[in-house]
């Protein structure tokens, strides 16, 4: 939706308003308005103006397809990070489809966007489980 971020819902849990935090130091408060555990996805509204949305890539990409994840790894001073890998295989699990890659993602940077070559999402990655820990409220 326009207006409208993503992340994960392990990182929002028990939040109506949020923080949020944005690469070079911007912040901005958020408000909650849609989160699904199960599914481990939250929606946000920012409150304040300017911020761009970002292009979807509504088709999958195909097997070997280069992906990068970019997010804020087990701390601030890793703000940023960019890791790149392959499209490996596509699953189907309990929580429905998602996109297996060799990216290495971990709590930090679960939740942040995949991106196709092209700079479109693809998907939201996700942290195996046992990575998947509290963070504080802020988004990056």
């Amino acid at each position: 939706a326009d207006g409208m971020l993503l992340t994960s819902h392990h990182v929002i849990a028990g939040y109506s308003h949020v923080r949020l935090r944005f690469y070079g130091g911007r912040e901005i408060e958020g408000e909650v308005v849609a989160s699904n555990a199960r599914r481990d996805v939250a929606l946000i509204k920012p409150t304040g103006a300017g911020v761009a949305g970002l292009p979807l890539r509504l088709e999958p990409p195909a097997l070997t397809s280069t992906v990068f994840v970019i997010g804020t790894p087990a701390r601030t001073s890793n703000e940023g990070s960019v890791i790149s890998g392959i499209v490996s295989a596509f699953r189907e699990e309990k929580q429905g489809p998602f996109i297996q890659s060799n990216v290495a993602v971990t709590h930090g940077n679960s939740g942040g966007p995949m991106f196709d070559d092209q700079g479109n999402v693809i998907e939201q990655p996700k942290a195996p489980p046992q990575q998947q820990v509290r963070n504080r409220p802020s988004l990056r």
